[in-house]
């Protein structure tokens, strides 16, 4: 069997979401439970659920356990916090 397609989880309907800029930013360290799609960060105040999509710029920067990054977000129409941009520290 042969893979028509390889996609990533990034490419899928799961993202969906109008999100609306804000100037909210947030620091902390990458959790377990992390996916390519959404992100479990632990910062001062707890643990957030971020979603990760085809629109996040990175800035070259790949999500690792126990890395401490910075992300910039917004408010989805889906209720959600997503990442509109994270940086390492």
């Amino acid at each position: 069997m042969h893979a028509a397609k390889i996609t990533s989880a990034l490419d899928n309907n799961f993202n969906d979401a109008t999100v609306k800029q804000s100037s909210l930013n947030v620091t902390g360290i990458v959790s377990s439970g992390t996916t390519p799609y959404l992100m479990y960060l632990k910062t001062s105040s707890g643990m957030m659920q971020i979603r990760l999509d085809s629109n996040t710029n990175m800035n070259g920067c790949p999500i690792i356990l126990g890395e401490t990054v910075s992300a910039s977000l917004g408010y989805g129409s889906d209720s959600y916090h997503h990442a509109i941009s994270v940086s390492e520290l």
